[in-house]
């Protein structure tokens, strides 16, 4: 199932029916059976009605398919809500990712969608919160969700900095190191001979710093960041990888991130190395 296009073209509500054909764990009552009874779960369908209470309706859902049937039901999901009353264009939004097998806490994050290429961002640091699974905090969902509203403001405030920022070439050639670093290892740094894996290199950064369209071509911090979050989520960008058939290594394109987790990790992740190197003053 892809990460990228599990919304409508026209930016529409998702209907239940169809949350559960792009991501069915979102339904889930239950819990994986090797946790304990001290596990209090809190459940993404009961979210969702309380994200309708404050206006706000799911626009995207993302579920990775599971390798094994029995892991389906409480794996990883990703929802995107929008509030149209507030935001007309529905770009800023609300993003709840969850899972029910253990591996993860109930996170709340504020999102930003672009829809020239139908590609969404995920803020980092100071933009979200999260909350265990615990019967003693099943309660706390609504304040965390009045966190993250109150601050879509200051992520749009945020974003309108950026796009008035203009960057010189250091900044845009160290931002696309540290942009790849979040998915892939520094080939100079860390390849030998018997390390497989998958590497970036000069090819990498060049690619991440090319525009797939031409209104993306500008040195302001806002294209240059869309510009890489774009080529690195969905793939493209030149990288160098290691595998047992190709030990002294090959240059191949990177596909896409397959999994709701990294997209997730890998998205705040970039945020943050915008906002540190691109913002810096």
């Amino acid at each position: 199932m892809s990460l990228i296009y599990s919304r409508k073209f026209d930016g529409t509500p998702l209907t239940l029916e169809e949350i559960e054909q792009r991501a069915p764990s979102v339904f889930s009552t239950t819990y994986a059976d090797h946790l304990s009874d001290r596990y209090g779960q809190v459940t993404t369908a009961n979210a969702i009605d309380i994200l309708r209470d404050y206006g706000y309706h799911p626009v995207q859902a993302m579920q990775k398919r599971a390798r094994k049937n029995n892991s389906a039901e409480h794996s990883h999901h990703l929802l995107a809500f929008s509030n149209r009353h507030i935001d007309p264009e529905g770009q800023s939004e609300v993003l709840l990712y969850n899972s029910h097998d253990g591996s993860s806490s109930l996170k709340m994050m504020a999102g930003y969608f672009r829809f020239v290429c139908s590609n969404g961002l995920i803020m980092g640091e100071g933009f979200n919160a999260k909350m265990r699974h615990y019967k003693s905090t099943t309660n706390g969902f609504e304040d965390m969700l009045k966190g993250v509203l109150e601050s879509l403001p200051t992520m749009l405030g945020r974003i309108d900095t950026m796009k008035h920022t203009l960057v010189d070439y250091e900044q845009i050639r160290q931002f696309a190191h540290e942009a790849l670093s979040t998915r892939w290892k520094d080939k100079v740094t860390q390849y030998h001979i018997d390390s497989r894996g998958t590497y970036f290199d000069h090819n990498s950064e060049h690619d991440v710093t090319v525009p797939v369209r031409y209104e993306d071509n500008k040195q302001d911090a806002w294209s240059v960041f869309n510009v890489a979050q774009e080529r690195i989520v969905r793939g493209g960008v030149r990288v160098f990888s290691v595998t047992e058939r190709s030990p002294y290594g090959s240059i191949r394109k990177a596909r896409p991130i397959g999994s709701v987790k990294e997209n997730v990790r890998v998205n705040q992740e970039l945020w943050d190395a915008a906002d540190s190197v691109l913002m810096a003053a």
